[in-house]
């Protein structure tokens, strides 16, 4: 996915709706739970922008 700004991400794009329309009411707490369990560490990154390598975008 791409992003033109950071600030890009600042949008809800409402996640959690769209999950409980597709796998029903109250299904989001389910998900978490099943995520919290499989997922035994994570980070974050942050990628510096360098013209010479990226896009026209």
């Amino acid at each position: 996915m791409y992003h033109d700004a950071w600030a890009d991400l600042d949008k809800d794009m409402d996640f959690k709706k769209a999950y409980e329309a597709k796998h029903g009411e109250d299904s989001w707490t389910s998900f978490l739970d099943d995520a919290r369990a499989i997922f035994s560490n994570q980070w974050d990154e942050i990628w510096v922008y360098n013209a010479k390598l990226s896009s026209d975008r």
